[in-house]
């Protein structure tokens, strides 16, 4: 069911037409930039900031939540520190808790820019490069994901872990999701970029048999 509920945050974006240096801040109460700074790698050092989405509810419940990962974490929440429009994801979810009780903790990995392509592609593009998308994936299993079910009121378990991404962020969702489907039980690939690798499909083909797996795609 997580996926008819972002399959909807997707149909209420709204797309805006400004340059970046004109757009305030939108970004709610509700969501906080993490001051722990995520890294890892051995000869080369990746950092990673953490944007965290709490739902309405979270400060006066005892409950726990399920938790969706997403990439690219800086067009999720705020119009003024996104690329090009703001994903609407907070609005959505504020609305949704409101209408039904429906809602997530949304755990948003901001991309490092020049290393998004390296990240969130599993294996190489002879013209483009990429294929560390493995080191980001064991990133997310081995060093966020234990951190956030540490610090928040989480349900650890496959079933109520998703990882979602659209366009390249899409590509690794999916990678990652059959990597680890002990971690990740649901799979958003959106509008995403197989033609990145034709080694995707030989992975899917070996990894791709996951009974217990939800994947959700959208062109």
């Amino acid at each position: 069911y997580i996926f008819l509920y972002y399959s909807f945050l997707l149909n209420s974006i709204d797309i805006a037409s400004q340059k970046k240096e004109e757009r305030i801040s939108t970004k709610s109460y509700n969501v906080s930039l993490l001051e722990k700074e995520f890294m890892y790698g051995e000869t080369i050092k990746i950092s990673h900031k953490i944007w965290l989405y709490l739902p309405l509810n979270y400060a006066y419940s005892s409950k726990k939540f399920s938790v969706i990962y997403m990439h690219d974490a800086q067009n999720l929440f705020d119009d003024a520190t996104s690329y090009i429009f703001e994903w609407n994801i907070y609005e959505t979810l504020n609305e949704l808790f409101k209408k039904n009780g429906k809602c997530f903790i949304i755990v948003g990995i901001k991309n490092t820019e020049k290393q998004r392509i390296n990240e969130y592609t599993p294996f190489k593009n002879e013209k483009y490069g990429g294929g560390k998308g493995n080191l980001y994936i064991d990133f997310l299993i081995n060093e966020v994901k234990p951190y956030i079910d540490e610090n928040y009121r989480t349900k650890t378990n496959a079933k109520n872990t998703a990882i979602i991404g659209s366009s390249l962020g899409g590509l690794i969702s999916f990678y990652g999701g059959l990597k680890y489907p002990k971690g990740f039980g649901k799979i958003g690939a959106l509008s995403t970029s197989f033609w990145f690798s034709d080694e995707i499909y030989n992975f899917a083909e070996i990894h791709g048999n996951q009974k217990k797996s939800k994947i959700f795609f959208s062109g």
